[in-house]
């Protein structure tokens, strides 16, 4: 199968255009002089100006900031623009990249400075003529050698591969199609402001790695530089020169002789906490009391990246019987939301889906064809490791982890180990959070009724014997209500065991209405209820004894039924009452009520009984 492959012990995608030179930065000279003007903190500003130098970076930046999954492409954004969606901590990751010899890099830094000339000036043309936003002019100045990029990295890397045109560009990797050879008015003027603005650069002495010494080539023909070109160039080499300078680097396309030798530097920004086990099994055991499987998964992703080097990291579920996967959340250090999240797989990829779930091991998920299809098309990524957890769930979740923002290449021996320790630990977190969840639903349903979800009468008991003693330790009055639906079996009989069931949640819903989160409401058994009230005197029980049998004859009446309650009241008397006789009590109460012609309440005195 071509479109999708195991993992071996280290892969990146060949047909990646920017596959072992990621970065213009990551060049060991670069890197030394860039790191030695900046701290570790970067604002909003400095971040920007960073992102100038290096056309490498932005196209990986856009390449995530256009993906499919977050909606259509639009026009082209600006680096300021495009730092202030993705966030300083998104481009600030675009750099953690390994750095690359100083050998055989000749024509690339050529081609950069080359491209970093013509950026520049094209927004100083577009400042001129108003035609183009200057912020816009400077990254199609800087972008304009698409195909010369590819050509340049894949000599570097002694691959035999053709030049990817401008077009393969914009349409692999969904970039907007000013970029390419083809657009609209807009475009047209950009790529003649470029057009001015790479003549300039080469009379600035940047010329292109392909264009041969001498007069500039223009739409036309050729003609001789006149001496007020080089006086542009001349202050176009002093702007780049201003722009280099804050961060140590002088536009040469030679590295110095002290900087050809010496250990490499790892990133430009490490990261201390990648490869750190320990702080990975620490950091999702502190979630062992999270109440929400969402909140797991949030730690679980937000872990592949800040422990295991990834830039993003999806939750995704399958869906099999449809052939498409939903995703469910994601983390890439960006605010951006996922507007497609139900996509359907390619063949290949649902293969890798089926082996990932089928064997419980990593898949790599490498996209045949640049078509935008398929999951790895809609997020925009040329490799993946797709890791399963949740194997015994009907509808399983798995993680696919990608560095399309840095470009490394995946590990499969330190990659896949640390991924799938991760997977068994989110596994296990939301094994015992369901587990957590069975227990508490399994108590529930031993503590309250099923039907009225009150208090059962174990509970109301155990609950009445713990007021007595509280009430014997600090002298507090002690009620007790226990009622009975009206007739409740000739409701029955008329209506139905199903229209009785409802009565019966009906009255459970006045009784928790009418009363405090202090009371208890417990079903005695059959019709009765029985309600005990804290800290309340006689009178106070009957006001709310009152309520009660008023709400429940009102309820009746808007389902149409003949539904009405007789109460029975009974205050603890210390020294003298337990359960038993306290209930006994109350449900003496509750029979004369009946007994005088129900719909009332009654009060258990030690005198003859009085009704209301």
């Amino acid at each position: 199968m071509q479109g999708c492959r195991r993992l071996s012990n280290s892969y990146h995608n060949p047909a990646t255009p920017l596959a072992g030179f990621p970065s213009i930065l990551a060049l060991r000279d670069i890197r030394r002089l860039v790191r030695k003007s900046l701290d570790d903190r970067l604002d909003r500003g400095l971040t920007a100006r960073l992102l100038e130098l290096d056309p490498l970076t932005v196209l990986r930046c856009m390449r995530v900031f256009y993906a499919p999954v977050h909606g259509p492409r639009s026009h082209v954004v600006s680096i300021p623009q495009l730092v202030d969606r993705l966030g300083v901590a998104f481009v600030k990751r675009a750099f953690c990249n390994p750095t690359v010899p100083p050998g055989r890099t000749r024509a690339v830094r050529e081609l950069w400075l080359h491209s970093l000339a013509t950026a520049v000036a094209a927004r100083g043309l577009a400042q001129q003529t108003g035609t183009l936003s200057p912020d816009q002019a400077y990254v199609f100045g800087l972008l304009h050698d698409l195909s010369q990029w590819s050509q340049e990295l894949a000599v570097w890397r002694n691959l035999d591969e053709v030049a990817i045109s401008a077009d393969e560009w914009v349409a692999r990797w969904n970039l907007p199609l000013a970029l390419s050879s083809s657009g609209d008015a807009a475009s047209a003027a950009a790529r003649e402001i470029v057009g001015r603005a790479e003549d300039l650069a080469i009379c600035a002495g940047f010329r292109h790695p392909n264009a041969p010494a001498g007069p500039t080539l223009v739409e036309g023909g050729q003609r001789v530089p006149s001496m007020q070109d080089f006086v542009r160039g001349n202050r176009l080499r002093a702007d780049v020169v201003e722009l280099l300078k804050p961060f140590g680097l002088e536009p040469t396309p030679e590295p110095s002789e002290s900087q050809r030798v010496g250990p490499d530097d790892d990133t430009l920004f490490p990261n201390k906490t990648v490869g750190r086990t320990t702080d990975l099994v620490l950091s999702l055991a502190s979630c062992q009391r999270s109440e929400h499987v969402r909140s797991l998964i949030t730690a679980t992703t937000s872990a592949a990246l800040r422990y295991l080097g990834f830039d993003r990291a999806y939750a995704i579920r399958w869906i099999r019987g449809l052939n498409r996967c939903w995703i469910r959340q994601k983390a890439d250090l960006t605010p951006r939301a996922v507007s497609t999240t139900l996509v359907a797989l390619t063949a290949e990829e649902l293969q890798m889906f089926e082996s990932a779930v089928a064997t419980g091991d990593p898949q790599l998920l490498v996209p045949e064809a640049s078509d935008g299809e398929g999951l790895m098309g809609i997020l925009g990524s040329e490799s993946a490791m797709l890791v399963p957890i949740n194997l015994t769930f009907h509808v399983p979740t798995l993680l696919l982890l990608d560095r399309a923002v840095s470009g490394a290449p995946i590990d499969a021996r330190r990659d896949r180990a640390t991924a799938k320790a991760l997977a068994s630990l989110s596994t296990l977190l939301q094994e015992n959070l369901l587990l957590k969840r069975q227990r508490s639903r399994a108590m529930k349903f031993a503590l309250t009724d099923p039907l009225t979800r009150l208090a059962n009468r174990g509970v109301g008991i155990a609950t009445l014997r713990q007021e007595i003693a509280r009430s014997n330790r600090t002298n507090d009055p002690l009620t007790v209500l226990m009622m009975d639906l009206d007739k409740f079996k000739s409701l029955n009989d008329n209506y139905g065991h199903l229209v009785g069931d409802q009565a019966l949640r009906t009255a459970a819903q006045v009784l928790c209405k009418n009363t405090r989160k202090m009371d208890t409401v417990s079903r005695y058994g059959g019709e009765e209820f029985v309600v005990i009230l804290p800290n309340t005197s006689l009178d106070d029980a009957a006001v709310t004894a009152t309520r009660i049998h008023a709400s429940v004859e009102a309820a009746g009446v808007e389902l149409g039924l003949p539904l009405t309650v007789s109460i029975g009241i009974a205050a603890y008397r210390r020294g003298e009452d337990n359960v038993e006789s306290l209930l006994s009590r109350a449900d003496r109460a509750l029979y004369a009520s009946k007994d005088r012609g129900r719909n009332r309440f009654s009060v258990d005195y030690d005198e003859p009984t009085r009704v209301s």
